[in-house]
C-alpha cells in the first residue's frame, strides 16, 4: 500500500531522517538535546502508532511503512512525490570485467551493495551529463566516454497473505466442512525509474564503501533490488534496452 500522508511535524520528520542513516537507534542517540523529552516522546510515540517506526531491543527502527515512505519522499524536505523517483546507476566495469557496486548508507535497504546511483534533478542538462556529474561527486572521476545503454522501472513489491473466501453464492447444510484457505499476492512497496549509463575505467580510485565484483559473484552478495537484473540485462549487448524488473522485499 502506496502512503498518501506527508509527515509535516518537524520532529518526526527529523525523527525518520535520523534512522533514515541507521538499521536502529535508541532515544538518547536520537534526542536532540534542545528538545524537550516529553515532547520528543510524544511525537516519537505517534510514528510508533501510526507504524512508521518499530521499537525492538535494538532500539527504535524503520518499519516496512516507513521504508516505502522514506523511498517515496526527496530526502531535503521528507515531501512526498507524486510520479516514480527517478536515479541515474553508474554501471562501470574495469578491464578485467569487474563491475564497480556501492555500499548504500542510508535507508531504504541500507548496508546493501548497489550501482552507484543520485537521483535527477530538475536542472540536469541531460542523462548523459548527471551521470558525469555523478561520477564526480561520488568517485572523483571525470568519464572519456559515457553510454546510457538502457531505462528501467525497479519495482520493489512484498509478498501477503489474503484470506479465499468461499465462491460466492455457495449453499452449506449440516455436516459439510468449511475451508478456509489462504493465498499469496504481492503489494507494490516502491517504483522507481533508472537510467543506466555505462562506461569502462581502470584509473578509479575507491574508499571503503565501493569495491570491484565479478558479475558471477553478484547472485552470493546482499545486493540492493534490481541490481543483480540491471547487470545481467546490460550484458545481452543490446545498443539499449527498456525494462520493469519486478523484485520481492
Amino acid at each position: 500500500m502506496l502512503e498518501r500522508n506527508t509527515i509535516k511535524h518537524p520532529i518526526e520528520r527529523d525523527i525518520l531522517q535520523f534512522l533514515t542513516t541507521c538499521e536502529s537507534a535508541r532515544f538518547s542517540d536520537m534526542r536532540p538535546s534542545k528538545v524537550d523529552t516529553n515532547l520528543f516522546t510524544y511525537h516519537l510515540k505517534l510514528l510508533v502508532k501510526a507504524g512508521y517506526i518499530i521499537k525492538s531491543e535494538a532500539g527504535y527502527s524503520l518499519s516496512s511503512l516507513g521504508l516505502n515512505y522514506i523511498d517515496r519522499v526527496n530526502h531535503d524536505a521528507l515531501q512526498l512525490r507524486t510520479q516514480p523517483k527517478i536515479v541515474t546507476k553508474l554501471l562501470i566495469q574495469d578491464g578485467y570485467g569487474k563491475v564497480l557496486l556501492e555500499k548504500r548508507a542510508t535507508q531504504p535497504h541500507i548496508g546493501t551493495w548497489e550501482l552507484p546511483c543520485g537521483e535527477m534533478r530538475i536542472d540536469d542538462e541531460s542523462i548523459t551529463a548527471m551521470a558525469g556529474k555523478l561520477a564526480m561527486e561520488k568517485l572523483s572521476f571525470t568519464p572519456s566516454k559515457l553510454r546510457h545503454v538502457g531505462d528501467c522501472y525497479i519495482v520493489v513489491c512484498k509478498k501477503v497473505r489474503t484470506n479465499v473466501h468461499p465462491a460466492e453464492g455457495a449453499v452449506l447444510v449440516d455436516g459439510d466442512v468449511l475451508h478456509l484457505a489462504t493465498k499469496e499476492v504481492f503489494e507494490t512497496e516502491s517504483r522507481t525509474f533508472a537510467h543506466i549509463v555505462r562506461f569502462e575505467s581502470d584509473n578509479i580510485a575507491i574508499g571503503d564503501h565501493c569495491k570491484w565484483v565479478e558479475p558471477l559473484d553478484i547472485a552470493r552478495m546482499e545486493v540492493a533490488p534490481g541490481t543483480e537484473q540491471i547487470i545481467t540485462r546490460s550484458f545481452f549487448g543490446d545498443a539499449f534496452f527498456f525494462e520493469e524488473f519486478t523484485v520481492a522485499n
